[in-house]
């Protein structure tokens, strides 16, 4: 009896790391993204065109990793997360890394270009959809 149940305490870890190995990504990213929200870190983050025409590119990538507000950081990450189960296993994390950095940028890069008319930008939703 004692080694069934070690057998099956063993599977079931054996999947639980599985689950976590194969959610690492979004994992690691929620976690990353409510750090920022807790410390605060929007106004030193977000899309802000003058800061941007100021020289302060890293607001093109950033302003995707802060939010307006708790609400607004979960719907992201439920987003996240939906993109993540519907296509994880389109690409490798590596390429989706990648995926994701460059979407962020095309945000970025999209709202300076073509949208003058925005003062700020945040959230990881854009880059999501891209």
């Amino acid at each position: 009896m004692n080694s069934t149940l070690g057998r099956v305490m063993a599977g079931a870890a054996s999947g639980a790391r599985a689950i976590i190995c194969r959610w690492r990504l979004p994992l690691s990213l929620s976690a990353l993204l409510v750090a920022f929200q807790a410390f605060g870190f929007r106004e030193a983050l977000e899309y802000q065109r003058a800061a941007v025409l100021r020289g302060e590119v890293w607001r093109l990538l950033t302003a995707n990793l802060v939010h307006l507000g708790w609400i607004h950081l979960s719907r992201d990450v439920v987003g996240l997360f939906l993109v993540w189960s519907l296509l994880a296993q389109s690409l490798d994390e590596y390429m989706w890394l990648w995926v994701l950095l460059l979407s962020g940028l095309a945000v970025g890069l999209g709202l300076l270009a073509f949208g003058p008319g925005t003062a700020w930008y945040v959230g990881i939703s854009g880059a999501l959809e891209d």
